[in-house]
């Protein structure tokens, strides 16, 4: 009985919950979003490499952290994944509170939205998702396909 107050004392002083919520990442959405935005996106589907012990370790709250990887496979040309694609990117795990963006198993077949900078490619992976799809399903890179040549553009619930 005498462990009852200090735990309720506990309880009472313990600070809110805090939790994340994200809208459901959709490649269509994330489509539309790097048309509209300032910066040139390139989209590729293809094989993301990196050595598992160059993750790095959490960075803090709403800092990132930055590994290398490089990604084989296709970009989007006019209308179809067709273009060869091999380059180093620039993967950058961003975090929000305790929340962090995850790096795939290595070797993962992705559908990734690189950002073109001075500098090369860069991939952000934040909490929440959006730039990368790892193990994309056909009817995915469709939809993707089907938005970019002027077709339906809807974003799946």
């Amino acid at each position: 009985m005498n462990a009852l107050p200090p735990l309720l004392a506990l309880l009472m002083t313990a600070g809110p919950a805090l939790s994340l919520s994200c809208i459901r990442p959709d490649p269509v959405r994330s489509y539309q979003q790097a048309a509209d935005a300032e910066e040139v996106y390139l989209l590729v589907t293809g094989t993301l490499s990196h050595d598992p012990g160059s993750v790095p370790p959490k960075p803090e709250d709403g800092q990132s952290a930055t590994m290398p990887a490089t990604l084989t496979g296709a970009f989007l040309n006019a209308d179809r994944f067709e273009g060869a694609f091999a380059a180093p990117v620039t993967v950058s795990l961003d975090c929000v509170a305790s929340w962090c963006g995850q790096m795939p198993e290595p070797s993962a077949e992705v559908l990734a939205f690189l950002q073109e900078t001075p500098t090369g490619y860069a991939l952000s992976l934040g909490p929440c998702g959006g730039w990368m799809f790892v193990d994309p399903t056909e009817a995915q890179i469709e939809r993707v396909v089907a938005c970019h040549t002027g077709g339906d553009c809807a974003v799946e619930d």
